[in-house]
């Protein structure tokens, strides 16, 4: 899931609008989509398989995290839009 700041942060100069109401678009879908599933889970799985299910969501988020998102600490936007050109 995009995330507000890094949707906007990583999106070229003329869609920052985009990429933050993509952001804001997907966290609350996804939200909405738990608050309808977990319940669901809840009286079917056992709590510890339910742990385990985000557990490892979050691992793989972290994965990707890692593997692909660039890091954009202290680099200008004009720079970042160029750096993501060449991706």
């Amino acid at each position: 899931m995009l995330h507000f700041g890094y949707g906007a942060r990583c999106s070229v100069l003329g869609a920052l609008v985009g990429g933050r109401s993509l952001g804001s678009f997907s966290h609350w879908f996804f939200a909405a989509a738990l608050t309808l599933v977990f319940p669901k889970m809840a009286s079917a799985l056992p709590p510890a398989v339910i742990f385990g299910f985000f557990c490892f969501m979050m691992v793989l988020q972290l994965v990707w995290v890692k593997v692909m998102v660039p890091e954009t600490r202290g680099i200008v936007l004009e720079d970042l839009q160029q750096e993501l050109k060449q991706i």
